[in-house]
């Protein structure tokens, strides 16, 4: 006599092969929200190294320079024109909230052009010890991880931030004081 056998899964295999799928799944979910909480955490660092970066450009360029365009013993918000640069004659200016850095060549056209901070809200300039030194000030908003966030809540804020500096002139080539 010839028996039949059946083919297919029982009951117990597809509930356990359910369940196994599904902790794969929660783990899958788990390490997907891990890299999205780490990307959004590193955006906001990244955010926040730029106005670094602009300390670290504006100073190099001050350095690089002989000269300013213009003497403003009063703080004013308009360009900072540096002369006697290798690169020629720079120029720091506020375009709505972005603050570029602007290259003029001899004749006085604009060669090119770099937006090097975003953000900005404020942004003023004045010389110091006749010329010899660049106070600047520059407001820009700057997002911060929050501590606590609400349920719903944006765990990225944006912040009101203010950094003043002072860059001395050194004279474009000249490596000294």
């Amino acid at each position: 006599m010839r028996t039949r056998r059946q083919v297919g899964f029982t009951v117990i295999e597809l509930l356990i092969s359910t369940a196994i799928l599904m902790l794969v799944m929660l783990i899958a979910f788990q390490m997907l929200a891990e890299a999205g909480r780490l990307l959004s955490s590193a955006q906001v660092e990244f955010a926040g190294s730029s106005m670094q970066l602009t300390t670290q450009w504006l100073r190099r360029d001050v350095q690089g320079a002989s000269e300013l365009g213009s003497l403003a013993l009063l703080p004013t918000p308009g360009p900072l024109e540096l002369r006697g640069h290798r690169e020629g004659t720079l120029r720091y200016e506020r375009v709505g909230t972005n603050l570029d850095r602007v290259i003029v060549g001899p004749d006085g056209e604009e060669i090119g052009r770099r937006t090097v901070l975003r953000g900005v809200s404020g942004w003023q300039w004045r010389s110091l010890n006749s010329g010899g030194l660049v106070e600047v000030q520059i407001e820009y908003r700057r997002r911060v991880r929050s501590r606590s966030t609400r349920r719903g809540g944006s765990p990225v804020e944006s912040k009101e931030m203010s950094e003043l500096r002072w860059f001395a002139l050194r004279g474009g080539q000249r490596r000294s004081w």
